[in-house]
């Protein structure tokens, strides 16, 4: 009797039930999916009608939309690999930041900022103020951004460097205070705004205001410089824009790393079918 072929690879990824984890684990399952392997995302229902439009298999497959089941395929179509490939985009945003000046500005959340109740109103010229969610990977890779306002969380910190982009640090908790340090000494494509305290989530309106208005001014200011450091800080972050594209194009190490990520499981997978 012959050796059994290997079943196929099945990854099933369980992301925390938040945007800024949802995002990067579909980006992770589409990579994954890109190498052949079944991909499943466990989510919400929430969180699956927020992503419907633009995770939708049939899309992908070059069907109309709606298209799950065979007795609504209009014709004969071969199907790759189903995964779940799934992107935050919203192109009416971009029609929104084609209004603005492309000069680059610096935008800012509302949420650690004491704004009063006419800000919209006052900044509608020159800024563009967003409540909830806003798909950011989008917005930083517009033209008219020349500065990132990042509490330091990995997947930002990622998002900023890939977008070539400094970065104003307002580290808030976890491993954001160490991210922070890489920014700012060791990458040097950073100002912090001298947060020192750790702030637990949920709980922010117990410490108050710990980052004073003149800090945050002055560190903007610092990362908006168009003078010789604030154009150095701009040169690092353009150049870690390009190493960060080539780490993920073919050959590269991102891209690699993942490739024998599949490939040690696979032959885990072998391994364990010899045993059995």
């Amino acid at each position: 009797m012959g050796p059994q072929p290997l079943p196929q690879l099945h990854f099933v990824l369980i992301p925390l039930m938040g945007q800024g984890h949802l995002i990067p684990m579909a980006d992770i399952a589409k990579l994954l999916a890109q190498r052949g392997v079944i991909v499943t995302v466990i989510t919400t229902p929430l969180n699956t009608l927020r992503i419907q439009p633009i995770s939708d298999p049939s899309i992908e497959a070059g069907l109309p939309e709606g298209t799950e089941t065979l007795d609504t395929v209009p014709s004969l179509h071969s199907f790759k690999n189903f995964y779940v490939a799934i992107s935050m985009l919203q192109q009416p945003l971009v029609q929104i930041f084609e209004q603005f000046n492309p000069r680059p500005s610096c935008v800012i959340s509302d949420k650690y900022l004491v704004f009063t109740a006419d800000i919209a109103q006052r900044t509608k010229d020159r800024g563009l103020l967003i409540r909830g969610w806003a798909p950011q990977v989008l917005i930083l890779s517009h033209r008219a951004i020349g500065g990132f306002l990042t509490h330091c969380g990995w997947n930002s910190t990622l998002e900023g460097v890939c977008a070539g982009l400094p970065m104003v640090t307002w580290p808030i908790f976890a491993e954001q205070f160490f991210n922070e340090k890489l920014i700012v000494q060791v990458l040097g494509i950073g100002v912090g705004v001298g947060a020192k305290v750790v702030v637990h989530l949920c709980k922010e309106e117990k410490f108050g205001m710990l980052v004073k208005r003149e800090n945050m001014k002055k560190a903007v200011e610092e990362v908006m410089d168009e003078w010789r450091e604030g154009e150095e800080r701009r040169k690092k972050a353009r150049q870690l824009q390009g190493k960060a594209k080539k780490a993920m194009e073919s050959g590269g190490s991102s891209y690699s790393n993942l490739t024998l990520l599949v490939e040690d499981i696979m032959q885990l997978a072998e391994e364990n079918q010899a045993k059995a």
